[in-house]
């Protein structure tokens, strides 16, 4: 294939002289098997034998114990020993000039207590690390031998520390508490602080490592968990670290590293930095004031309690009430900041116009409009009510937050035009602008106490809702499509879709419904509103989608000879993820072809890439390698997959599918009770063709009327589909295509 990148490494035919691309064992074009490569035998370099002679006498011999030693001081890594106490004495020295001797050892301890807790894991985790090299005024580093290739030990690592240094702050928490002595309450609040600090999700902190394993899902909760806590329960450092975060999820992609980790640890991970975010946070609060109160009994303490004094003085005169009030004043303050408010909506919709190349005027400026007339009905009812609540002033205030927030997230749309994978319309824009905005108004209400002030956001999203009737389920289909739940998103894109959405928001429903279709491998179906997607405007992205998608129904068509054109014509992208499909591609036109072998070599290969194992699909090409062995007859190498996959969490169309391809090898090992028992414990759902055809023919094989009547239904209703073809020919008798050299599956009993 010579469009294909230029930097790859292609295999090429002895009979068609054609460029493939490696880790095939068949030319796709005319079939030839590759010649094997014999294995060169690896010959251990000759070490030249070394004579008495040539030792050196006296000095070769001192030589020769100085080398002893130096490689016992290694192998007891006195060395490194020796690195963590140097440097932890020089800190000692900055740490006890500025806080005292006696502070300074307990700040140098409550650090050491952090690293041994990222030490102790690593080793836990078989990860090679350096001791602790400390810092003056900066901490401690451990430099890490090879970086973890599976994020779910990185977050392990990464969360050592903090837990390890919250129990040492806890600790000395209790000991304060037991003898009331203000330095442990000092000392814990120091544990407290830099540990909370750690958590960042910045960089080379702590937050960083312990959100490898975040989902977009979990980034949300964890974020938003401690935006509802940090409100109730304010802290500068939390506060900090909640900004940092929202900022650093905004700005990364979606890199998919995360489901190289399991779901429990996922999840575990999550709660664990929440706790630990809560944890630290109220133990930090808790600590300086517990130690303003341990400050006042002491002589030492006046000043600082003095101090605290001032500060309570001068928010209570900051709190007291202006001798300039005046009715008039306050009731011109709401018209002014609701006219600024709805000014913001305005606003929004120029930058959302800006983001995505269209016009300003458009029917989308009825929403401000509408909000606009809302609030003049509103103000005018309000001023005939004598005595006007805060509350009720409130409720028009609140837009300007909703404005801002909804300015916000425009913005950031225009900074990401960019990087978008899909076409956005404006009226999209708008709405989750308006959601954005809607999410502020809930905080702010969840902030004062204040249900009342909910009156203007849900006047925003009901008639959001009443312009924008198809923009809920289409953010349902995206959300069920990034999880690979394929048949919630085309029932979600069918419901959105009625509601005639922008152009450039039904190619991407459209293209929901084809990606159910192929994943069902109903290849008709699918051609059709691939076609359909194509009339619509879209980016060069949504072209690959749909390209992607033609291919694999021609497989599953068994027209080959046009899915090899549209693979070449794929690698035309130029782009890593198109040869990722297209090696993916030639995996499934291997197996369709009865080149199982060759299918087999592909798909292992494939699932030794770190970018294959990351994506939602890499079960079902794990999947896709046991039916492969299954067919050519290599049981115990299937069972032995089975084996790793029962280990992992599946979905439940993953499961039913591993389960009937269980059933197959109890058949053809001669354990039929066992296989009923599989078939009768498989759940009753809608299911791809390729299912079908195997459980049919797997009833028809162990005698089952059933099976010889699913058989004919799908050769009758599928005649173009390559499984219907198959039933057919299973109907006639006819064998299957299978690979050449392998042996195949008998069910004759």
């Amino acid at each position: 294939m010579t469009t294909a990148r230029p930097n790859s490494v292609y295999q090429h035919c002895s009979s068609c002289a054609r460029a493939n691309l490696p880790g095939g064992l068949r030319c796709v074009y005319c079939g030839n098997r590759f010649p094997t490569k014999a294995a060169k035998p690896v010959v251990a370099p000759a070490i030249p034998a070394q004579s008495k002679a040539r030792r050196g006498g006296i000095l070769g011999s001192l030589a020769i114990l100085v080398a002893k030693i130096k490689a016992a001081l290694v192998f007891l890594k006195f060395g490194s020993i020796l690195l963590t106490l140097s440097t932890m004495l020089v800190a000692y020295k900055f740490y006890a000039y500025f806080y005292g001797w006696k502070f300074g050892l307990g700040i140098l301890l409550s650090i050491f207590v952090h690293e041994m807790g990222h030490v102790y894991v690593n080793r836990a985790k078989g990860l090679k690390s350096s001791s602790p090299i400390f810092l003056p005024l900066m901490g401690a580093v451990i430099f890490l031998k090879g970086f973890p290739d599976d994020p779910a030990i990185q977050s392990e690592a990464g969360a050592g520390g903090p837990v390890a240094g919250a129990f040492g702050a806890l600790f000395c928490l209790l000991v304060g508490f037991i003898t009331h002595n203000p330095f442990w309450y000092g000392l814990a609040n120091f544990g407290f602080l830099i540990n909370l600090f750690n958590l960042t999700p910045f960089p080379p902190l702590d937050g960083s490592h312990i959100s490898t394993v975040f989902s977009p899902r979990q980034w949300n909760f964890a974020l938003i968990t401690l935006l509802l806590f940090v409100i109730k329960f304010p802290t500068p450092i939390l506060w900090g670290v909640l900004i940092i975060g929202f900022v650093i999820r905004l700005g990364i992609g979606d890199n998919r590293r995360y489901l190289l980790a399991a779901p429990e640890v996922r999840t575990r991970m999550t709660a664990l930095y929440i706790a630990l975010c809560i944890v630290l946070s109220l133990g930090f609060q808790a600590t300086v004031s517990a130690r303003f109160g341990a400050y006042a009994a002491s002589s030492k303490g006046t000043v600082v309690v003095q101090h605290a004094q001032i500060r309570q003085r001068n928010s209570m005169a900051n709190n007291a009430p202006s001798k300039f009030h005046h009715p008039k004043v306050d009731l011109a303050i709401p018209f002014v900041l609701g006219g600024m408010a709805v000014g913001l909506w305005f606003v929004v919709s120029g930058v959302l116009a800006r983001a995505v190349r269209r016009p300003v005027l458009s029917r989308i400026l009825l929403l401000p409009i509408g909000i606009l007339l809302a609030n003049a009905v509103y103000l005018a009812f309000m001023i005939t009510v004598p005595n006007p609540t805060n509350v009720e002033y409130s409720m028009v205030i609140m837009e300007l937050p909703m404005g801002a927030a909804a300015l916000f997230y425009a913005l950031w749309s225009v900074f990401h035009r960019d990087n978008q994978t899909a076409p956005v319309s404006y009226s999209e824009l708008v709405g989750r602008s308006v959601l954005w905005g809607t999410a502020v108004s809930v905080i702010m209400a969840y902030a004062y106490n204040n249900i009342g002030i909910l009156v203007t956001p849900i006047l925003a999203i009901t008639i959001c809702l009443v312009m924008l009737r198809w923009l809920p389920y289409a953010m349902f289909a995206g959300s069920c499509l990034v999880g690979a739940d394929f048949e919630r998103a085309a029932h979600y894109a069918e419901i959105a879709l009625r509601h005639a959405p922008p152009p450039e928001n039904e190619r991407t429903l459209i293209t929901c419904l084809a990606v159910n279709y192929a994943s069902k491998n109903m290849a008709t179906a699918c051609l059709t509103e691939v076609e359909r997607a194509r009339r619509l405007p879209g980016r060069s992205f949504q072209d690959e989608v749909c390209l992607i998608l033609e291919v694999r129904s021609w497989i599953y068509s068994e027209q080959y000879d046009k899915a090899i054109v549209g693979i070449e014509n794929l690698l035309k992208f130029q782009s890593r993820s198109t040869l990722m499909a297209a090696q993916v591609l030639l995996a499934n036109l291997a197996r369709y072809r009865g080149w199982l072998d060759d299918a087999e070599a592909r798909i292992r290969m494939l699932l030794t890439w770190k970018s294959v194992q990351a994506l939602p699909g890499a079960t079902k090409l794990k999947l896709d390698l046991v039916a492969t062995l299954v067919d050519s007859g290599q049981l115990e190498k299937a069972q032995a997959e089975i084996a790793a996959l029962k280990r992992a969490s599946l979905e439940a169309s993953d499961r039913r599918r591993m389960n009937l391809l269980e059933a197959e090898i109890e058949v053809a090992l001669g354990r039929v009770s066992s296989a009923l028992e599989i078939i009768d414990q498989l759940p009753r759902q809608e299911s791809g063709l390729e299912e079908r055809f195997r459980l049919a023919r797997l009833q028809d094989t162990i005698r089952l009327a059933e099976g010889r009547t699913f058989l004919e239904d799908l050769a009758s209703s599928h005649p173009v589909e390559a499984w219907g073809k198959r039933a057919a020919r299973l109907l006639l008798g006819e064998e299957e295509l299978l690979s050449v050299g392998e042996p195949a599956i008998s069910f004759e009993f």
